[in-house]
């Protein structure tokens, strides 16, 4: 009896934690028409960064600094001054623009990296340069996760949704929340 009374206690937490989550992330794609398109893609990723898990050997520190970057052109304007400083656990999150195409060595400085519109057409090499690295990556261009990104940001129905490549995002060593990929369309490649 208490163990039925200590599972329905736990199961009620989970339920609640997933729903709590999921008017977050339906409030924010619904923020769309509010806001600005990059607002609410800007609060996706602090809420991917939220919800994911890097391992162990990633940050030197408790307090190492949770770096999202960015690379090409910057579409966010201002929006992620915002998360600048702001925490994720005990990581402060600093963002850094890339330019040109980054190797492995900077790319190994990233937790999360956004990679714009503007790198289409080097989006191959990016994805390749990436293969492996414990780096969520995170774009908005068409079809980002089917072909081996691990995050897309898609528009349907006037709102942002989000697809997830499982199979890369493991091959990487991150774990995202059970609760994150109930709310995305999941791939596995």
């Amino acid at each position: 009896m208490v163990v039925l009374r200590r599972w329905r206690r736990f199961s009620r937490q989970v339920w609640m934690r997933v729903l709590a989550i999921g008017l977050q992330l339906l409030a924010l794609s619904g923020m769309a028409q509010e806001y600005g398109e990059y607002e609410v893609k800007a609060a996706y990723l602090y809420n991917f960064a939220r919800f994911a898990k890097w391992p162990t050997s990633v940050f030197a520190e408790d307090s190492s600094l949770l770096v999202l970057c960015i690379v090409g052109k910057n579409p966010f304007g201002d929006a992620l001054d915002a998360l600048a400083g702001k925490a994720v656990d005990t990581h402060a999150i600093r963002i850094q623009h890339m330019t040109g195409l980054p190797g492995v060595a900077a790319l190994r400085g990233c937790h999360l990296l956004f990679i714009s519109r503007s790198e289409q057409g080097r989006l191959p090499q990016l994805l390749a340069t990436l293969e492996g690295l414990p780096v969520l990556s995170v774009s908005d261009i068409d079809s980002f996760a089917q072909v081996g990104g691990m995050i897309g940001l898609v528009e349907r129905d006037r709102r942002i949704h989000f697809d997830i490549n499982l199979a890369v995002v493991q091959r990487s060593g991150i774990r995202l929340s059970s609760q994150l990929l109930k709310l995305a369309r999941v791939f596995d490649e």
